[in-house]
C-alpha cells in the first residue's frame, strides 16, 4: 500500500490487468498471487526485482470474477486482500451470478412494463368497445368506446355483471 494515498502502486494494478483479460476472455473468476502474475510477465528473476521495487508483497492476491448478461461479459467483480485463496472462489461467483441475475430481471422488468403499457394504449384507444372480465363475469375493465355504446360511464360498468347488459332473450340461450 502506498503511504500517501493508502493505495497499491500503479504497477500493482498493471499486473491486476492481465488477471482482468484472463477473466474476460475465459469467462472464469481468476484467481492470482501478485507474485504469479508479475512472474508471468517478467520472469522469475525479473518478478523478485519488479516485486521489490514496486512494494508488492507476495501474499497480495485478487480474486477477479466476470459479471456477464446474456453470456457477455460486461464487467469484472475484483476483491485483492492479502492471503485470498481458492475458499472465496464460490462466494465471488455467487456474488457475480446475483448481479448477473439483477441486472437480467431489471431487463425483462423494463421489457415486461413496455409490454403493459402497449396493451393499455391498445386497449384504451380501440375504437371498438373492449371488455376485460373475470370468469365469474365481473366486470374488470373497459373502454370508453365500450362505456359509449352502452351508455354508462366506467364505475357503473364496473358494478355490474356480464349478465346485468345481456339482452333477456339472449340470457335464455
Amino acid at each position: 500500500l502506498s503511504k500517501q494515498t493508502g493505495r497499491k502502486p500503479a504497477s500493482f494494478n498493471l499486473l491486476k490487468c492481465l488477471a482482468y483479460i484472463q477473466a474476460i476472455e475465459t469467462g472464469e473468476t481468476i484467481i492470482e498471487k501478485a507474485t504469479v502474475i508479475s512472474q508471468q510477465i517478467f520472469g522469475q528473476i525479473l518478478a523478485s526485482l519488479v516485486n521489490t521495487v514496486f512494494r508488492v508483497k507476495p501474499e497480495d492476491a485478487s480474486i477477479v470474477t466476470p459479471i456477464k448478461k446474456h453470456g457477455q461479459v460486461i464487467g469484472i467483480l475484483d476483491t485483492t486482500a492479502p492471503d485470498l485463496s481458492e475458499i472465496f472462489r464460490p462466494t465471488m461467483e455467487i456474488l457475480s451470478k446475483l448481479i448477473t441475475n439483477n441486472l437480467e430481471r431489471g431487463e425483462e422488468n423494463v421489457q415486461l412494463r413496455a409490454s403493459e403499457e402497449r396493451f393499455r394504449v391498445t386497449f384504451e384507444q380501440a375504437s371498438i368497445g373492449r371488455l376485460l372480465t373475470s370468469l365469474q363475469g365481473q366486470m374488470i375493465l373497459s373502454n370508453q368506446a365500450f362505456c359509449n355504446m352502452l351508455g354508462y360511464t366506467q364505475d357503473e360498468i364496473r358494478l355490474k355483471s356480464f349478465l346485468d347488459i345481456t339482452h333477456p332473450e339472449d340470457k335464455a340461450m
